[in-house]
Order: structure tokens, then sequence, then C-alpha cells
């Protein structure tokens, strides 16, 4: 079986919607045109499951071989009369480019939470993609019900019985009118700002880590952001950002499409506080919440919740 994500060109239909979006927008516009469709599973928590960090990176590999499955017992894209892509193509391929440099992000974002014996997964597909969640609804079924690892690189699997489904829409986000002086926020998974920095990752990247990312995430709802770019790496050296307490995390991941070679890639946990000119920026933190920081978003990175101030 090949790799879920595929490397070659993107789908025509799809490079088409995402380089010609119908919107123009500045970024206190976006929240009004941010569509997400949620998947919410409820399952019953392995018994000996070691929870970290490490978990929404296996789960997300597992939803991807079975989208894969899912595409192959459908058969070849040229199958579709229409020419319509596969939710694996969707969800896993490249399609267009916001710059040169800085291609649009991969619609989803997955979420873990839970206490006592349940453990809730939230899959979030972003705009348009969410016109595939009956196929990405089936593959998470199936990844569950085939099991996870109880442990970091464990060999040993258990399946997740699912005992509650449910779905739904948002259209938009509520952004507060109070603007703070201050923000604090917490880290619920590392955050790593570059893909392939060093471990102390300079948490002063992080408004135009988010700048770069919503405005990727946007040609998914249909809108290309119109701003001054250099206004907001301006208004991004005004804020005062520091840790409050923090803790490096490393992880190793195998990719079946790169059988046999570990890939390692770091981020940090803790909580750092904002402070600062923050009215314009709102709008990007609270964004943020639902579309994680950083790199590595796909693999359950940079998902943060905003405390109070």
């Amino acid at each position: 079986m090949s790799a879920p994500y595929d490397r070659g060109d993107g789908h025509p239909l799809l490079r088409e919607r995402l380089e010609n979006p119908v919107l123009s927008l500045d970024f206190a516009a976006l929240p009004l045109h941010w569509q997400r469709t949620l998947l919410v599973f409820e399952c019953e928590r392995p018994r000996g499951l070691e929870e970290g960090p490490w978990l929404p990176v296996a789960l997300r590999g597992a939803w991807g071989q079975q989208l894969l499955r899912q595409g192959e017992a459908g058969g070849a894209d040229g199958d579709d009369p229409f020419g319509r892509p596969t939710a694996r193509d969707v969800y896993f391929r490249t399609h267009a480019w916001v710059t040169p440099k800085l291609p649009v992000p991969r619609p989803f974002v997955i979420d873990l939470d839970g206490s006592g014996e349940t453990l809730r997964v939230t899959l979030t597909l972003f705009g348009c993609a969410g016109f595939w969640r009956k196929e990405a609804r089936d593959a998470m079924m199936a990844a569950l019900a085939n099991g996870l690892p109880l442990r970091e690189g464990g060999a040993q699997r258990r399946p997740w019985p699912v005992r509650d489904l449910y779905w739904g829409r948002s259209e938009t986000v509520d952004v507060t009118e109070a603007v703070p002086d201050r923000l604090v926020i917490r880290l619920k998974t590392p955050l790593c700002l570059r893909a392939n920095g060093p471990l102390a990752n300079d948490i002063d990247q992080l408004v135009m880590s988010l700048v770069n990312r919503l405005s990727g995430l946007a040609r998914w709802q249909g809108v290309r952001i119109e701003t001054d770019w250099s206004a907001w790496r301006e208004l991004s050296k005004q804020l005062s950002i520091g840790w409050i307490d923090s803790t490096g995390y490393t992880l190793r991941r195998f990719s079946s499409a790169q059988p046999g070679r570990p890939i390692r890639f770091a981020g940090v946990l803790g909580r750092f506080s904002v402070e600062g000119p923050l009215r314009a920026l709102m709008p990007l933190f609270v964004l943020g919440e639902t579309a994680h920081a950083g790199a590595r978003t796909a693999l359950g990175f940079g998902a943060y919740e905003m405390l109070g101030w």
C-alpha cells in the first residue's frame, strides 16, 4: 500500500477553487466567514492507555491509512465521471500555494480530550473540506475500530469502542469586544513554530505563524486575505511575549511514505503571556484556538487555549 500523503500535483478542481477564492477580506472580517464541520467521537478509554502528545500523531496516521484504503476500494480518481477528488486527495495533498514558499494548509485538525473512562476525538474540517465529512467519518470509525497503540512506539494495539458520534457545523467565531492588555496562553499540545527548527522555538514568531496559517486556511473558506503584510510584522515586534513555564518535548514517528526511516521533531509545552497592542490581534488568537498554530498542526501540534487576562 502506498502512503496516504501524495507528493504529486494537487487535484485540478481543488487547485482552481483555492487559487481563485470568491471573497477578499482582511483578518478582522475572517471570523464571520469561518466555517467548520466538527465530527465528535465519544470513545471508551482502552485499559492501559498511556496518553501524551504522541497520541494525535498515531490517530492521524491511522485515519490517513483508512482514507487510503477507502480510496483504493472505490477505484482510481479517474473512475469518477465528474473528476471529483477523493477524501484522501482533499486531506492529504497540497493543491495550491498562498505564496511560492507557503502552501495552502491541509484543511483539518484532530483534538483529543476527555476524562475518566471516556475519550473524545474531535475532527475539525475547514470550509469546503466539510463536503467530504461522510468519508472522513467512516475512515475515523474504521481507524478507531482497528485500534491504536497503548503507548508511544508500542506494538500492542487496542480498539477504541465508539459510544456516541455526533457532528455539527459552525459558520462564525465570536471575538470578544473586551481588548486585554495581557493574554495568558496554555499550550495543550507541543508548539513547533518551524518544522525543522531547534527545540528552543522563537516564541516571538507566533503572530507571523498565525498570519501565515490562517491566510492559507482562509482559502478553504473561499477567502483571499487582503492586508498589509509588513504591518503585521511590525505589530508583532511591539509585543512582549514571555514564558511562564515551559518544557521541551521530542517525538519520533515512522511514515509509510519513508519506510524504515524515523522522523524526529520537537516542540514546547507550557504557558506564556502576551502583552502589548492586542486589539488587531484578537481575531488571530481566537481563530488560532480552532485551527492550532505553528508547524505539524496536521499531527495535532499547536493546540492552545486562552486562559484569560
